[in-house]
């Protein structure tokens, strides 16, 4: 029986695996034999990161206050590099500069759509709707056509144009492959995921990338001579891309953080209009609560992005960035990470209106539009100091569990309230019957969960 790969458990770091072929020369790098037979790290990966740095440099770029080191001393030791990181060459005071990259470097579906291939890409999906409903699922995902689209862009600068695209030297620095579930075989998620959201959500992003692929081949496949748009490297550029993509508004990392603990491949927010890759900024490894700034100037002639530490790091330690609060399914998903403890790990409760086994269902489902509060999806925090239910969660529960009786009497309770205002759902036991229920229900929901 197959078995899925060991999750790893950090407290932090991204999966960096940096295994493509140097950019300076395709020449095959010999290896070092250690004493005891282990080998020792290769010249590519120095030269991978360094390529990046001095082309970023070059640019307007400004990363001396930090240098890549790696702190294992093996591949055996560190197979997937995940131990590459930024160390202080100097003091940072609070308030001050950790890097800065120029607009030119910030790869962007802005960028993307400047090329020859966004340009074909965009006239394609402007033509053709129905493959543009395909990507967005008819409008439930808004922000998979973009994601695609800027997969697909990268494959085409990766391996199409290989050392003569601009970006070369970023996208050469990228891990060659990563240890998210993506990437597992698909017994391995079965096995691993059985019951759990995140099977879930490896089968819809696998649905997602063979869609995407079958449109991106008929937008513009011609644009691909050697062949290089295969599954292998659209699901390369979007690993690359859910791991470290950065949306376009967000400009501080989150403080408070529970909103942004969800399953999506990228969180993005609200008023976030694109996807956007910072080169050399990205490879800050994330650390729980640090507080860092990304400060953006959107002027293209002067304008970039500024990562500020808001506190003093001392020199020679490591430097990180916060990739906001995450629950362990969503680092898992993401970057292929779990931490342990994670006060951000959360418990999530759906709540359902079942028709077939409840035959007031439709009158439930009518009712609660009119309630607040009236959602059916609640995260329960494993950090949380007050371990008591939340309230919310209960209210609606109530309603759900109601007995013919105890419906007729709320519905005649909320007929008094006009039809435009809403009316708060039960925030205290409406009998003993619906409390017991309401409760027992909750501890089954809780204990499938826990055992998953």
């Amino acid at each position: 029986m197959s078995v899925a790969p060991t999750v790893k458990r950090k407290t932090a770091a991204e999966n960096e695996a940096g295994e493509g072929k140097r950019l300076r020369t395709n020449q095959d790098i010999d290896q070092v034999e250690a004493g005891e037979g282990k080998r020792l790290r290769t010249n590519q990966d120095i030269d991978q990161v360094e390529d990046l740095v001095e082309w970023a440099r070059r640019h307007g770029a400004r990363s001396d206050a930090f240098s890549f080191q790696y702190k294992a001393p093996t591949l055996e030791a560190d197979p997937y590099k995940a131990t590459r990181a930024a160390f202080t060459t100097r003091c940072i005071p609070a308030n001050s500069e950790i890097g800065f990259i120029p607009s030119c470097l910030v790869l962007s579906e802005t960028t993307a759509h400047a090329s020859p291939f966004g340009t074909r890409f965009s006239d394609y999906l402007n033509s053709h709707k129905e493959d543009a409903a395909l990507l967005s699922q008819s409008g439930r995902d808004p922000y998979a056509p973009g994601l695609i689209f800027l997969s697909a862009y990268l494959v085409c600068e990766r391996f199409e144009k290989r050392a003569t695209s601009f970006w070369a030297p970023y996208l050469y620095s990228l891990p060659a492959r990563y240890s998210i579930p993506l990437w597992w075989e698909e017994g391995q998620v079965e096995v691993a995921f059985q019951g759990t959201n995140l099977k879930h959500v490896v089968e819809e992003r696998r649905k997602l990338l063979k869609v995407g692929l079958d449109v991106v081949k008929r937008a513009c496949g011609d644009l691909f001579e050697s062949g290089s748009l295969t599954w292998d490297h659209l699901l390369w550029a979007y690993s690359a891309i859910s791991s470290r993509a950065f949306p376009r508004a967000k400009v501080k990392t989150p403080t408070d953080g529970r909103d942004h603990a969800a399953e999506g491949a990228v969180e993005v927010a609200g008023e976030a209009s694109e996807l956007c890759l910072y080169p050399v900024l990205d490879m800050l490894n994330h650390r729980r609560g640090e507080r860092v700034e990304w400060r953006i100037n959107e002027n293209r002639e002067d304008g970039g992005v500024t990562f500020i530490a808001m506190d003093d790091v001392p020199e020679g330690v490591e430097i990180f960035n916060n990739y906001g609060a995450k629950g362990n399914e969503n680092l898992l998903a993401n970057y292929g990470f779990v931490l342990d403890p994670n006060p951000e790990d959360y418990v999530k409760v759906s709540l359902q209106i079942r028709d077939a086994s409840d035959p007031l269902a439709s009158r439930k489902r009518a009712l609660l539009p009119r309630l607040r509060p009236n959602r059916l999806l609640y995260l329960l925090f494993a950090g949380d100091d007050d371990t008591s239910i939340p309230p919310d969660l209960l209210a609606v529960m109530r309603v759900l569990l109601m007995n013919k009786v105890e419906l007729e009497r709320f519905e005649k309770d909320l007929s008094r309230t006009p039809v435009d205002e809403s009316a708060d759902a039960p925030r205290q036991p409406l009998s003993a019957r619906n409390e017991v229920a309401v409760l027992t229900v909750l501890h089954e929901l809780l204990s499938r969960k826990l055992a998953e």
